[in-house]
């Protein structure tokens, strides 16, 4: 029987994992990347890999969700900046969460092809993301709330909303078909929109 390996080399070991796997899809893509590859890069062996991930599609998950995870990182500077009221918040977040996808899309294209995989295999992935973009939204709906910018009732119910509303920003497939002042323009039109709508009277 193989020795325990304490959490904390289990990590480190993790993260190593996942940065030559996300490594190698970047330049070669999933499909043409094998376990045997990365655990090459790793400097382990193939057996050894498989104490850490069950498979290629754990790892790629794994990749998957550490990006979806920097975008929303982003997004939560945004949303706890001090200085913004709750307007400039929402404008913010739309056109920063605008900004990040469109520069990845053209940028990470394998990656993104990982993404949109993993997304068709394991949707849990897409859910826990969308739950986290409310969450974030809910924070700037609430401080609007309070400084009396916004007449919110509900707030989840809106933050979905707006989640909703927003989602061509979101997927590479259409950040492909404008140039991005057009992209601005229209994101810019549709916060427009909410404000109007969220805005206390």
């Amino acid at each position: 029987m193989s020795p325990a390996i304490p959490n904390e080399t289990m990590d480190d070991n993790r993260r190593q994992i996942i940065d030559a796997a996300e490594n190698r899809y970047r330049n070669y893509g999933y499909g043409k990347t094998t376990m045997a590859e990365i655990a090459e890069d790793v400097g382990m062996s193939a057996a050894n890999l498989y104490r850490y991930f069950k498979n290629k599609h754990e790892i790629g998950s794994a990749c998957a969700q550490r990006c979806m995870a920097e975008r929303i990182d982003q997004l939560s500077v945004i949303v706890r900046k001090p200085g913004l009221n709750a307007h400039e918040k929402l404008r913010s977040y739309v056109i920063e969460n605008l900004m990040y996808n469109y520069q990845n899309a053209g940028v990470d294209q394998k990656i993104n092809e990982l993404v949109q995989i993993i997304v068709n295999e394991n949707k849990d992935v897409v859910y826990k993301q969308v739950e986290k973009e409310i969450g974030l939204l809910a924070e700037i709906l609430s401080q609007g709330n309070s400084s009396k910018e916004f007449a919110i009732e509900n707030v989840l119910r809106t933050a979905r909303s707006i989640q909703s509303a927003t989602i061509m920003f979101n997927v590479p497939t259409f950040l492909g078909l404008y140039p991005i002042e057009q992209f601005q323009e229209m994101a810019n039109g549709v916060v427009d929109l909410i404000l109007t709508g969220i805005s206390k009277r």
